[in-house]
């Protein structure tokens, strides 16, 4: 995995103005920026309350970054705050155009991939093309099964399998 620096920090770590939590961040080679969403057992993504203080950062921080790249529907307090978390992340990648945004999500956990794919598909190419879901389940699997990935990244991907992982029954 050349080009990727972790945070090296296992907790939630906050980009620097903002304070916006992410699971994870690397820069890749030529510097530019990777926030991952990493989704293991959280039934949903998160959302926001309308309150006065999140109305006026919607105005103030996320609209201007995100108006030309979603559809207006999104930029309204209804749909806005019910998608806060997934947005926050598009956000991340709006305002930077060399930074890409990577969601993890388990196969399993069908409610956050349909909520995720309504609001992508809000979305502008130009921007969706710095986006990227995949589930959870693949990159364990490459991770844990790759002779070119370190031996201790595959042992941590091997206890993240056991522990997180649903096995599928065999078909």
């Amino acid at each position: 995995m050349e080009g990727w620096l972790p945070n090296g920090d296992s907790r939630r770590c906050r980009t620097r103005k903002e304070e916006t939590n992410v699971d994870v961040t690397w820069e890749q080679s030529d510097g530019s920026p990777t926030y991952c969403e990493v989704k293991l057992s959280e039934a949903d993504f998160g959302k926001a309350t309308p309150d006065r203080r999140h109305r006026e950062k919607l105005a103030r921080t996320y609209a201007a970054a995100l108006t030309d790249y979603v559809d207006a529907t999104l930029l309204t307090p209804e749909v806005f705050f019910p998608n806060y978390q997934i947005l926050r992340n598009v956000w991340l990648a709006a305002k930077n155009p060399a930074a890409r945004v990577v969601f993890l999500l388990p196969r399993a956990n069908q409610g956050l991939w349909k909520a995720l794919n309504v609001v992508l598909a809000q979305v502008s190419e130009s921007l969706g093309m710095r986006i990227t879901v995949t589930a959870i389940e693949d990159v364990v699997k490459a991770l844990e099964s790759s002779p070119a990935v370190p031996a201790d990244l595959r042992w941590h991907a091997h206890m993240i399998q056991e522990k997180y992982v649903i096995p599928t029954s065999p078909t």
